[in-house]
């Protein structure tokens, strides 16, 4: 799996560095089919502070924009790309987040995260823990595990500052011993925006649940977003999820 995510992206990074990017307009994706997901703005109220500090009233705004366009994140892990006042940033939200504080744990997931590119920077929920490598000419690590109150609130991670040509990768696991506390199956979705919106992106090759052992992967690059008349002729496509081999 982790060959395979590298591999990809190598390939991506040069087809992404090609091109040239239209002025504030950008998308995510990857070859070989698949999805493409917009950014929208989101900067009036994400993030508000420096990094590592994405407030739990921060997070819970992103939740408020997307349901408010009838986008269903209770109980989800919601991939989607905006416009924030951290620059472009790659989101990553974990169930619902009400904004308020305090509960008890009681579920929990991992996440393992490569951002390739020297100017990467990163925002976390404050609250949680998870380990940040310092930034480098070539890449940054994120790991740790996510925990919260399935009642109250979730979590949240973000690559932030993306340019063209930055790459990423996830990969989620289940944890021994502890609840998920999200849908199962069909925990994952990708969430893009459109002329009407935000949307859930619904294409039947991208499956959104784990693995038998418990693992979920995607890999992803920053490119140019299609001019107009591009993406109204043309179906979703980019952000290609690496299918995962069912046992």
């Amino acid at each position: 799996m982790k060959t395979q995510l590298i591999g990809t992206v190598v390939a991506l990074a040069a087809a992404g560095i090609s091109t040239s990017a239209m002025a504030g307009s950008v998308t995510i994706g990857q070859v070989g089919g698949g999805i493409t997901l917009n950014s929208g703005d989101l900067s009036a109220t994400v993030f508000g502070a420096g990094q590592p500090n994405w407030s739990a009233t921060s997070l819970a705004s992103v939740h408020a924009a997307l349901n408010a366009d009838g986008v269903v994140t209770d109980n989800k892990v919601t991939t989607l790309l905006a416009d924030t006042d951290h620059g472009l940033a790659l989101l990553i939200l974990i169930d619902s987040e009400s904004g308020s504080a305090g509960g008890s744990n009681n579920a929990a997931i991992h996440m393992t995260s490569f951002g390739y590119g020297s100017n990467l920077a990163y925002i976390n929920d404050v609250n949680e823990s998870v380990l940040i490598t310092p930034n480098s000419p070539t890449s940054r690590l994120a790991t740790g595990n996510f925990s919260w109150d399935t009642m109250s609130n979730g979590d949240g991670f973000g690559w932030a500052e993306l340019i063209i040509g930055n790459t990423l990768t996830f990969q989620f696991a289940r944890l021994a011993g502890q609840a998920l506390g999200l849908d199962d199956p069909n925990t994952f979705q990708f969430v893009t925006y459109t002329a009407n919106g935000w949307q859930v992106v619904g294409i039947p090759q991208v499956d959104g649940s784990f693995t038998s052992g418990g693992q979920y992967g995607f890999a992803a690059v920053i490119i140019p977003l299609p001019t107009t008349a591009a993406i109204a002729a043309a179906p979703l496509a980019g952000l290609g999820l690496i299918r995962r081999r069912r046992a």
